[in-house]
């Protein structure tokens, strides 16, 4: 038995876990991928994360440390016993600090003000933009492929076509490498964007997104965009969403680095989110939404 110490756990996923240990021949678990800081599961058909603490909280993420070793085989369940949760041979203790963390911000009280969505639009000047944004005729056939569709993307929302949309996301969706491919990424930030700015259609655009990308993508990617969809992001959302609802005059420092942060995620994924998010907040100050 390999113990280790979970010190939080997303809503939802705790929620799933509580659920996969009252009814363990459902939801079994396997291993999906095992990198230096996380350790991404399969429990029936969600994603789970182990994370260290240094990656912090996320939609679906478990903070443990340590991370536990391998799990060996396919037939692995969760099961619940005296406080504690098992996973196939590991045992999660409840740290003194447990806490169940909820991964939707409070959207109605952390609204973008003007001035600080300025102050991110001046971040990710400086960020740069991803290289598949620029528009150069030099670029390779994804690249043009992610400019177009992104493009295309952001007239269907303006135009509140909601067919539209889900097709421009579909096709969005698996372009580029990586686990989290830059389509998806780009998606991703824009729903979150849509909740950010309280769109007045951004459930119903939010759904047709996301049913676009089912089953087109990797399955931590659409993790992520299922998340979203629901106005979900992980601690360093918040903490950008915190910086662009600030008032006062360090907002501009604390935008920069929030949005510093979230570059600083993946090769290039937190720069493709935060492409989406402005692509979305434009859409938003088109229709007169409050940023």
């Amino acid at each position: 038995m390999h113990r280790v110490q979970l010190h939080s756990a997303s809503h939802p996923t705790y929620d799933l876990l509580l659920a996969a240990g009252a009814s363990p021949e459902e939801s079994p678990v396997r291993e999906l991928a095992r990198f230096n800081r996380a350790v991404n599961l399969v429990v029936g058909e969600d994603i789970v994360a182990l994370v260290t603490p240094s990656l912090g909280n996320g939609p679906f993420h478990l903070i443990v440390d340590p991370l536990p070793p391998p799990l060996i085989g396919d037939l692995h369940r969760v099961r619940l016993e005296a406080g504690c949760l098992h996973i196939g041979s590991w045992a999660l203790d409840l740290a003194p600090s447990f806490t169940v963390w909820d991964p939707r911000p409070r959207w109605d009280l952390l609204r973008p003000r003007k001035s600080s969505r300025r102050h991110l639009l001046s971040a990710n000047r400086a960020i740069g933009r991803p290289q598949w944004a620029a528009g150069s005729a030099s670029q390779h056939s994804t690249q043009r492929r992610l400019a177009h569709h992104s493009r295309e993307l952001s007239e269907d929302i303006l135009s509140q076509d909601l067919a539209a949309v889900r097709a421009a996301a579909s096709a969005l969706s698996g372009l580029g490498p990586g686990l989290t491919p830059a389509g998806d990424d780009f998606l991703a930030g824009l729903m979150l964007a849509l909740w950010a700015g309280d769109h007045p259609m951004r459930e119903s655009l939010c759904h047709a997104i996301w049913s676009g990308t089912c089953e087109r993508t990797t399955k931590l990617a659409g993790a992520y965009l299922a998340a979203a969809a629901q106005g979900g992001c992980d601690e360093k959302w918040h903490d950008l969403l915190r910086a662009l609802a600030t008032p006062t005059a360090q907002a501009r420092a604390a935008v920069r680095r929030a949005a510093g942060r979230i570059r600083d995620f993946g090769a290039t994924s937190g720069t493709d989110t935060l492409m989406g998010f402005a692509m979305g907040l434009d859409a938003c100050a088109a229709v007169g939404a409050r940023v």
